[in-house]
């Protein structure tokens, strides 16, 4: 990516992504591309914050969405490793289930359809 026509669109998808994936369980998003950034990621329990990595899922129709859960992160990493890096054409249909451990605590499962 050298051309500012190449990089437009990138630089506009991270100052735009909104819709953090925790609020679309169950549905299905077919995922084309990726960009992970790093960044101070915020404790909704303690309000500290630390590094970390924001994953944003881009869509063929350009909607992205975003997480810093590593357990989604992880599994679209195992994805990549199967996939290749990318961009996906046909995009890969996915969903996400969530749901709560015995602490309290949420998990996430990434689901290939």
């Amino acid at each position: 990516m050298t051309t500012a026509d190449e990089k437009r669109p990138v630089f506009n998808i991270l100052q735009t992504c909104q819709a953090p994936l925790s609020l679309h369980m169950g549905e299905v998003i077919g995922w084309q591309d990726y960009i992970a950034e790093r960044g101070l990621i915020p404790n909704p329990e303690t309000g500290d914050t630390k590094i970390g990595v924001r994953l944003i899922i881009v869509t063929k129709d350009e909607r992205s969405y975003f997480t810093t859960a590593i357990s989604i992160i992880a599994a679209i990493d195992r994805i990549m490793t199967f996939w290749g890096p990318g961009p996906y054409d046909p995009a890969l249909p996915f969903s996400i289930t969530q749901g709560r451990t015995a602490r309290g605590r949420n998990w996430y499962q990434v689901d290939l359809m």
